[in-house]
């Protein structure tokens, strides 16, 4: 019963890092936009909206995460002395309960001040909700980084992974506006031009992937060589890795990489789709393999769990959505 028990908490963790990067991460895109006074891509703001609604479960979600301590956190029970004055419940529930909140509330903000501008035919005013809201973002999922993934191996750090997993966020939250924007009136133009953008940041998020290994190599950083190691070259997490790397980049780079893909409508959904399964395996990458080095722990438990988050989502949109549209 206890290794059930573990299994569930473990599959909570990677699927409450999936969904949530998800709904952070199309907020920030149109928290993007609005700083650039872009023309283009207000409809996806509006989906936006509606992924937003799942920011303030996603606060929930973090406080039922805290009940699994013992089951996710292993400097629970034996705790590091040199990074007790972190690596302790009390300040982790502070600093993800506050963070998370405050999201949730920044996010609010922005997408309540822009509402009206987002539905007009003149440029956005950029507003400081927006460059306050990206900040916090960067700030808040660094430590998320640090705190739900580092952790789980306490002796490993990477001075990369919190910018990392941050720009995972944002590439997903595209990935998601790119799939929910084929079932939506969105015109060709802006499909074209998220395509676009989808497939430049499959690259930038390659490259901060390539990155932890090139500065552990060029640095000589035998510190941080443990998780990279397990994950890139120790069976069966190898494979794995291989997998979710072909997923997530290797296979939308190439199908998006003619000019005429981006502008076909199908092709994009397809592309984005497999970013989607990319960056969920991703997740599953990032967290099982410290609890489960030799053995690639997938069961029913993994797929009713997500299931059940994904449902939370729906859910959230049907319950919050109203809240987070602004109609005028």
């Amino acid at each position: 019963m206890g290794d059930y028990v573990n299994l569930f908490w473990q599959a909570f963790l990677v699927n409450f890092l999936f969904w949530a990067s998800l709904a952070q991460g199309s907020v920030i895109f149109a928290a993007s936009l609005n700083l650039t006074n872009a023309r283009w891509g207000r409809p996806y703001v509006g989906i936006a909206r509606s992924f937003a609604a799942f920011l303030p479960v996603v606060v929930i979600l973090f406080a039922v995460l805290l009940l699994g301590r013992v089951s996710i956190f292993p400097w629970v029970a034996d705790p590091v002395p040199q990074k007790a004055a972190y690596l302790n419940i009390p300040f982790l529930a502070i600093r993800g309960l506050l963070g998370l909140s405050l999201l949730a509330l920044f996010s609010w903000i922005f997408l309540y001040k822009t509402g009206k501008q987002s539905e007009a035919s003149d440029p956005i005013q950029a507003s400081p909700w927006a460059v306050a809201l990206v900040i916090l973002f960067m700030v808040v999922y660094t430590y998320l980084a640090f705190d739900l993934v580092m952790s789980l191996q306490p002796n490993w750090y990477s001075t990369l992974l919190g910018a990392y997993f941050a720009v995972s966020a944002f590439f997903l939250g595209l990935a998601g506006l790119c799939v929910a924007g084929y079932f939506a009136a969105i015109p060709d133009g802006d499909r074209r031009r998220i395509s676009k953008l989808l497939f430049a940041f499959s690259l930038f998020w390659m490259s901060l992937l390539w990155s932890q290994y090139i500065v552990i190599w060029y640095g000589d950083i035998p510190e941080e060589t443990q998780f990279v190691y397990l994950i890139f070259f120790r069976s069966p997490w190898r494979a794995v890795t291989l997998t979710m790397l072909a997923l997530a980049f290797v296979i939308p780079f190439t199908i998006l990489m003619p000019r005429r893909a981006k502008a076909t409508g199908f092709i994009p959904l397809i592309s984005s789709s497999f970013v989607l399964a990319g960056l969920l395996l991703e997740k599953y990458v990032l967290v099982i393999p410290s609890f489960h080095p030799d053995v690639i722990a997938i069961n029913w438990i993994h797929l009713l769990v997500t299931i059940g988050f994904a449902a939370l989502f729906y859910l959230s949109h049907v319950i919050f959505g109203p809240v987070f549209r602004f109609k005028e």
